[in-house]
This record gives C-alpha cells, structure tokens and sequence, in this order.
C-alpha cells in the first residue's frame, strides 16, 4: 500500500492544492499520515488527522475512512468514502482503495448486495495489482453468494453468562447443540463442511480461495444458519465460511469442527472475562477509553516494550502469544547469532508449517495502563505470508490475557480494559 499512496500524494499534489485552497496539509504532514496508516497504527493517525486542519482533499478524507473502519464504524467511513468519489479526476489507484475499502465496510454491514456492486465496480478499473484483484475477487464470491441473504441481526432476552470450556462456548444451531471455540482473531466463523450439514446449514457454493500458512490453497464456500443461540443472545442469518473436511483435520487426527469468528463476537457488544465465565450485559456500558481497533476484521491492540509503542493483534483463539518479525529485526536482529535461532511448527487451515524463531525466556510488555511479564515467548525471526503487509509486531494471546483477573473488550465503543 505504502507506495501507490506515495505516487498519489505526487500525482493529487496540484491538483489538491488547487481544489482545497487554505486547508492544504504539508507534504510532510501527509507523509506522516501515510506512514501511520501504512503501519496500521490507526491510534496515531486519528490524532494527527484531529490535529490538522480540516480539509477536504481526497487521501485526507481516505485516512479519515480508514479511522472510522477502524474504530468500528463502517457507515460513517462509507459517508467519507462517498465524498471522494464525488471528486473529479481521482486516479485509478486511489479508486481502487475506496472500493475496497467500501467492499469490507459492506461485508461488515452484511450489506451483501452492496458489497457486491463495489466489488464489480473495482473491477472494471484497469490493471489492478494482482494481489489486490485476487483479494476482491475473493470478496465477491461472499458477496455474490450472500446478494440474497438477510443481515445478521441479535436478539438480547437478558444478561448472558457462559461457563467457558477452555476456548470453547455452548452454542446452538438450528436446535443443534455444540461447543465451538471462539475466536475474536478469526475473520468469519468457520465450520467443517460434514459439521455443516449436519446442522442443516444452507450451504451456498462460492469457491472462496483461501492461502494457508503452509503456502497451500484451499477452496471453500459459505453455510448460513437461520438460528444461532448462545446464552440469551438469539442470532439470525449468522454467516460461515464452510472448508472440507481435510482441510480442517490436523496431524494426529485432530480436528477443528467450528470456530465462532468475529462478526459473532463483535455483534455482542462487550465481552468480560472473568474466572473461567463469560458474561454479556444486555446493555453494553458506554466506555470512555478507545485503544482498540480493526483492521478489516482483525482486532489491534497498541502495547509497549522498552517505552516504545507498538502495534499487535488481539486475538483470544491463539493460546500463546507470539512476537512477528519486524520485533525482532527492531530489537534483537544485532544481538542474536544464526546459532541461536531455532525452529517451531504452527498449524492452521492448510496444515503444518516450520517458522525459524528466536526464543525469549521472560519479557515485560505494556498495554491498558499496565505491565504483563511473560515468561517463554518466540520471536519470528524470517516475514511471514506477504512481505507488503508485515507491519504488526505480534499476536497477543491467552497467555497475556489470562494473567488479568478480568480483561473486557467492548466492541461498541472499541475498549480493551483490565482490571
């Protein structure tokens, strides 16, 4: 992303400066702008777009929709996205992001029909880049599969409280009782394909391509249940994405059934976990602190190491905590020899792959107003998946957050709070 938004800082620079008159932002400014969105530090670019000027200029209104999206609030992000597509002479590559940026904020509406016309729309514009074309691509496929199904929608009878399995929650499909993990770090909740019917899914063909971490592709389609409950939460229309059997079976015969992804997750409003429980207020709290954010569907979260602030995931599927490599080449590159570094089997749709990482016995980190020591803890040492796209420093997961008595995420309001 980082060098299409630089060509059309160069290539909008008269053309801006002209339309917005007294409102210009320098072309310093806007590369600060461009450096923290290309980061995914979505923290620091609200506040630097809260300290600029107001202005109209079409990257400026883009970041501030990347601000909105990312701070769960896809509609106003459309209502900037629009805006700018009501410009005259924006070039093809800043099309491009609006489009998909308009397709997600769709997907997340569970506006399908809508998500589908943007989805055609980027489409027709020429010479998109490959990567980005095969991701929309794959964005239609949902969306055309979904043109013709209602938004999810919940039903809250009360307060919920969930007794947890470890990751796993009760849940209830078409009067199907399971336990599922649940996931705030899954994109879509996923389920087997022999799980699927079993359930009496409406399974709608789609041929979802999805890269696995060991480099393979898998095919997939979408399953919707017309009734999904979990506590005193009544769910409608809830969408999953629907993978073969083998694609989901482990070495040593494990195998992932279902997993409760985020649109779930996020549709609840808060989530407090405490002492093994689960609970779900009906009415959500209002929360004043805002340090959690999205991209796309993944939940971020800022945290510190040594004083410096630093942007990961968030993700309650992932029982040990992870650093990525931008981590390591920041603050260990220099100080580790080839000797050192070790290997480590993850696993994952697709199955098994080996990373080279660099073990930590003990480190202290910082996030929500406190300090976490964990113990034992693997540094990537190599760039996982696209090398484009490896900005974030790491995976928090279950072993940080269950050092709090109780940790809240509130998705209404975008909180993380620990107490």
């Amino acid at each position: 992303m980082k060098k299409p938004l630089r060509l059309i800082i160069l290539i909008l620079g008269t053309f801006i400066y002209l339309q917005c008159g007294s409102q210009n932002w320098s072309g310093k400014k806007l590369e600060e702008l461009e450096t923290s969105f290309h980061s995914k530090n979505y923290f620091l670019l609200k506040d630097r777009l809260k300290r600029g000027p107001s202005s109209d200029m079409p990257v400026v209104l883009y970041y501030k929709a990347a601000v909105e999206s990312a701070f769960n609030n896809p509609g106003e992000s459309i209502q900037y996205l629009n805006q700018i597509a009501s410009i005259d002479l924006i070039p093809d590559t800043l099309l491009t992001d609006i489009w998909a940026m308009k397709i997600n904020n769709y997907l997340r509406l569970h506006a399908y029909s809508d998500a589908l016309h943007a989805a055609d729309s980027v489409l027709q514009i020429a010479d998109l880049p490959k990567e980005k074309e095969n991701d929309i691509r794959n964005a239609r496929r949902i969306a055309a599969a979904l043109r013709d199904i209602p938004p999810q929608s919940i039903t809250k009878s009360g307060d919920s409280e969930l007794k947890l399995k470890g990751t796993h929650i009760d849940v209830t499909i078409n009067s199907h009782q399971r336990d599922y993990a649940y996931d705030t770090g899954a994109n879509y909740s996923i389920l087997m394909k022999s799980e699927a019917e079993a359930l009496d899914l409406q399974i709608i063909e789609a041929g979802i391509d999805v890269g696995t971490a060991t480099g393979k592709r898998v095919k997939g389609d979408v399953g919707v249940a017309e009734s999904l409950s979990i506590g005193n939460m009544t769910f409608e229309h809830v969408v999953f994405l629907v993978f073969p059997d083998e694609a989901l079976t482990f070495p040593g015969g494990f195998q992932l059934h279902g997993v409760i992804g985020f649109p779930v997750l996020e549709a609840m409003g808060e989530l407090q976990f405490q002492n093994g429980i689960l609970s779900i207020p009906k009415d959500p709290p209002i929360r004043e602190i805002q340090n959690l954010a999205l991209e796309n569907l993944t939940p971020l979260i800022e945290f510190t190491y040594e004083g410096n602030p630093l942007i990961g995931r968030l993700d309650s599927g992932a029982g040990r905590s992870v650093f990525y490599e931008p981590f390591f080449r920041r603050f260990y590159s220099d100080k580790v020899s080839p000797s050192q570094v070790d290997t480590i089997k993850a696993g994952g749709v697709g199955g098994i792959v080996e990373h080279p990482i660099y073990w930590l016995d003990t480190i202290t980190i910082g996030m929500a107003d406190t300090t976490v020591m964990i113990d034992s803890i693997y540094v990537h040492t190599k760039v996982m998946g696209n090398p484009s796209q490896n900005h974030l420093y790491g995976n928090i997961g279950l072993d940080v957050l269950n050092k709090f008595d109780t940790y809240i995420l509130n998705f209404e309001d975008m909180a993380f709070i620990v107490e």
